[in-house]
């Protein structure tokens, strides 16, 4: 990434409102060895991700 894109990303940020801003966590268990594994539930929170990359149901 360049400088440019970096400054068009950070432009980019600073135009979001925090309020509308939300974090989730994906849902894991554990997987082999140090790896986790996503659980069944995570791949409707991805269905619903892939459309717009927004979540509507979560």
């Amino acid at each position: 990434m360049g400088w440019a894109d970096a400054y068009r990303l950070g432009r980019l940020g600073l135009s979001l409102d925090p309020q509308n801003v939300r974090n989730l966590v994906i849902p894991v268990g554990s997987g082999v060895g140090s790896r986790l594994a996503l659980l069944g539930t995570a791949r409707d929170l991805f269905n619903d991700f892939a459309d717009d990359a927004v979540l509507q149901r979560h």
